[in-house]
């Protein structure tokens, strides 16, 4: 362990990472008298270096978050801890605590008198954290001693001209102008609201207003000269606000301090939950960070469990397909299969058939990575393979749990898929997803998986497939009538018409927040396990012979039903387009 007369200084840190050289901290270190807490201002003063230089070079070298801008992250009744002397000596700011942590905000994270003067009177282990003396002397003022409407007077030039500034790069539809103009000023002057410090007032807002919009994700992008906010509604991805890059640290770390992550990491990916309560009910919020080039993105999955199980009669079935999936689902045993890439809606289906088919009778178990969704009168079990929990080691425990349906998850492998096999087999109900572009091609993924294809024909009861194509908003979306060209690409004949479609608005209205688009539906094609189909299973047969055999037994791929909802003015061409491949 070193000693503190071998220990790193600021100084010895900046030469090792290349801010300065050791001629220059000489130089600084003569100006400063010999003190080293004295360092910093001395390098400034003779012009070696900047505080910005500084701050991102002890950065790197002691792998600390830094922060230029500590509006939002001071904790209410933080200053009690720490005596306004001490901060003002040492120049430091308390901000929060993480446990038997304190985040302490430091110019010098080596001025190791100041961390054991704060731990002495705090009795706390003291995590420092790197911000440059503005920052630290903004927050001292604002805790400490000035009242906000003072230090409002004393910097009224300098601050509005740098919230004419940042509401400009602060235009967003997200806020009223009032409200906008609101947290903006507060940020930039470090003003309170009745919900708290502005960074936390414009982090709950970005959050609400996102769940109101019934937004999927969240995405908070540090881009070079820009922070993005973007919301992926109803599978795509909208830009809703840009805000001053300086902003990005302190809404990462307000968000990572709701959802329990470490705030001193910022280098390493982090996943964490935050719920929100709301009157309908509790949201799940699963955070994720991402270290890139330009700072730390933050990813936001919205879990909405009202959203998440609809009735399985609101899915978006035709009548006829309805009808036959409800009955297999109802089967006493056997395999069923919903196929697509991620994000189609698989999981929204399978919870939906369960939620049909759940009741006190039947011990239902599900095997899930990972379970997003709590369900009552379901026993769920997450997937943890550091643990030794695979899917095919939790296939087999289940299974020693008298169930009577069981939710796999995804079957990914030749074992899985046995096992699941040898469960249908012996009186239980297995549904699964497979990431398959259609249903023919789920039974082709078995086949090459080298499962048995006679167990397979026997336990295989039907393959459901499904994409989600956005429903056109019913107020502003615009009708037109098809060029002949084009109801010959979709297989209509003219003469059976006269067809009308329609087309999304260019910008939108209000009621659909300017997109042209309103909600998603899905589209399916089922597969049962006709005869033909069942011949080729055993057969082993290629895709284009499965294909062939289903479309004789009277098969409707996804493109058709999607033509269906193009028909009844429910979405564009371009969307089933977009989804679904061109029909042989």
């Amino acid at each position: 362990m070193k000693n503190k007369s071998d220990r790193e200084t600021l100084g010895s840190a900046l030469i090792s990472v290349g801010v300065i050289s050791s001629e220059n901290y000489q130089a600084a270190l003569e100006k400063a008298g010999g003190d080293e807490r004295k360092i910093p201002e001395a390098l400034i003063s003779l012009g070696l270096c900047t505080e910005d230089q500084i701050i991102k070079g002890l950065g790197v070298k002691s792998n600390m978050p830094c922060f230029t801008s500590l509006e939002g992250l001071v904790e209410a009744d933080i200053k009690t801890l720490v005596p306004e002397s001490i901060c003002r000596r040492y120049q430091v700011m308390p901000l929060f605590r993480q446990g038997e942590l304190l985040m302490v905000a430091m110019l010098d994270p080596y001025d190791i008198y100041a961390i054991d003067e704060i731990a002495r009177c705090t009795k706390m282990h003291v995590q420092p954290v790197i911000s440059g003396r503005k920052a630290i002397f903004d927050a001292i003022q604002s805790e400490y001693t000035k009242s906000k409407e003072e230090l409002k007077k004393e910097e009224k030039t300098e601050v509005t001209a740098n919230i004419q500034k940042a509401v400009e790069d602060f235009k967003t539809d997200l806020l009223p102008e009032h409200e906008q103009l609101e947290i903006v000023t507060g940020i930039m002057e470090g003003k309170a609201s009745e919900d708290g410090q502005p960074i936390i007032k414009l982090v709950d807002h970005i959050i609400y207003d996102a769940i109101d919009r019934k937004a999927s994700d969240i995405h908070i992008e540090p881009w070079t000269d820009k922070l993005s906010v973007r919301y992926r509604l109803d599978g795509i991805l909208h830009k809703v606000m840009e805000l001053p890059r300086e902003l990005g640290a302190s809404i990462t770390a307000r968000l990572k301090i709701m959802a329990r992550m470490d705030i001193t990491i910022t280098r390493s990916p982090q996943d964490g939950k935050i719920q929100v309560k709301l009157p309908s009910g509790l949201i799940d919020l699963r955070v994720s960070t991402l270290p890139l080039t330009t700072g730390e993105k933050t990813a936001i999955r919205i879990l909405d469990k009202q959203a998440m199980t609809p009735d399985l009669t609101k899915l978006g079935f035709p009548p006829e397909m309805f009808t036959e999936f409800a009955k297999i689902i109802r089967s006493a045993n056997g395999i069923i299969l919903v196929t697509g890439p991620t994000g189609s809606g698989k999981t929204t289906t399978l919870y939906s058939a369960l939620k049909t088919i759940t009741d006190e009778t039947k011990n239902i178990s599900t095997l899930e990575d990972p379970v997003e969704y709590q369900i009552d009168g379901i026993c769920q079990v997450q997937v943890n393979p550091g643990t030794g929990m695979t899917f095919a080691n939790g296939l087999r425990a289940l299974l020693r749990q008298d169930p009577n349906v069981i939710l796999v998850g995804e079957i990914r492998d030749t074992e899985t898929a046995e096992i699941a096999i040898q469960a249908a087999l012996t009186g239980h109900l297995v549904l699964s997803t497979l990431h398959t572009n259609d249903a023919v091609g789920a039974i082709a993924r078995l086949n090459n998986m080298k499962t048995d294809p006679f167990l397979l024909n026997s336990s295989l009861r039907g393959v459901l497939a499904q994409r989600l194509v956005r429903l056109l908003c019913p107020i502003c979306r615009v009708p037109y009538t098809p060029a002949e060209a084009l109801l010959k690409n979709l297989g209509l004949k003219k003469e059976n018409g006269p067809y009308t479609f329609y087309a999304e608005k260019e910008k939108g209205c209000d009621k659909c927040y300017n997109s042209g688009f309103k909600g998603r539906r899905g589209i399916f094609e089922f597969l049962p396990l006709v005869s033909g189909v069942r011949e080729q299973i055993t057969q082993k047969g290629a895709y284009d012979k499965i294909e062939e055999a289903a479309v004789k037994a009277g098969f409707k791929t996804m493109r058709l039903h999607g033509i269906e909802k193009i028909i009844q003015g429910e979405t564009t061409v371009e969307e089933v387009l977009r989804v679904t491949r061109a029909e042989n």
